[in-house]
């Protein structure tokens, strides 16, 4: 099951959640029916009074066979919002989508989920406005401390030039990576921004990993292919001559 492949707490100590990309069972189902590999899941416990207790079992609401339900994770500081990632088919973009279309393998979706009274339930499915299959979508994820501002990793995205909000043309530069912005205003998600490197090449990776401070307005973000010899800051990032010597942006 691979659990503890991720984990995010609150900024209180007393939410924790725990991805299991690995876990196999069905769809709102019981966790020992294993008909489903790799669908993956999370766990959330809860701190009270010092012991914990697990409060949820979160699966993706279109879980399938090689999913990996959880290969992303990041929870808000106040600990009532949860972003998961997965590396599910789906060809469809934007907010709420069709879940149901495997036409684009391992492009990969970000879940996010809300805590109610006590109850976590799904609130969004979260798709990039143009992508397609490898892209990984939702490898890593960012929250802000009221969960309003979530940020996306997408370490295979070929598209785009350098910087930010580009046109999202084709290019040569395959998994080069990228990041995007969703913002969320009353239960309501939207696209805000799509962020590629400043020196973006093929196999950079992009969106590896990635922290955002808790008010939202700092990202730093991983590239571990980046191929730049040079050490420091702001130094020459065309200098390709140390393959995946990595690197890390900060916006």
């Amino acid at each position: 099951d691979r659990f503890g492949s991720n984990v995010a707490l609150s900024s209180d100590g007393q939410t924790l959640a725990v991805a299991a990309p690995g876990e196999s069972s069905q769809t709102g189902g019981d966790a020992d029916n294993n008909e489903f590999p790799e669908a993956g899941a999370v766990y959330v416990f809860r701190l009270q009074s010092g012991v914990w207790s697990e409060v949820a079992f979160l699966k993706a609401s279109n879980a399938e066979a090689g999913d990996r339900f959880g290969a992303g994770l990041a929870l808000s500081g106040d600990g009532q919002t949860l972003a998961v990632g997965s590396d599910e088919d789906s060809g469809s973009f934007g907010i709420d989508g069709d879940p149901s279309d495997n036409s684009a393998e391992d492009s990969g979706a970000s879940y996010v989920f809300v805590q109610e009274n006590g109850v976590w339930m799904q609130e969004a499915y979260l798709k990039p406005s143009s992508g397609e299959a490898g892209d990984l979508f939702g490898r890593s994820l960012g929250l802000s401390f009221t969960g309003d501002r979530l940020f996306v990793g997408a370490p295979g995205q070929d598209e785009g030039g350098p910087g930010v909000d580009v046109d999202r043309v084709e290019t040569s530069f395959a998994d080069s990576g990228a990041a995007y912005v969703f913002q969320r205003q009353q239960s309501v998600w939207s696209e805000a921004n799509f962020v590629k490197a400043s020196n973006p090449g093929p196999e950079d990776r992009f969106g590896t990993s990635l922290s955002l401070s808790n008010d939202g307005e700092v990202l730093a973000v991983g590239s571990t292919g980046e191929d730049s010899s040079v050490a420091g800051i702001d130094g020459d990032g065309n200098d390709n001559s140390s393959d995946d010597a990595g690197a890390v942006y900060v916006y």
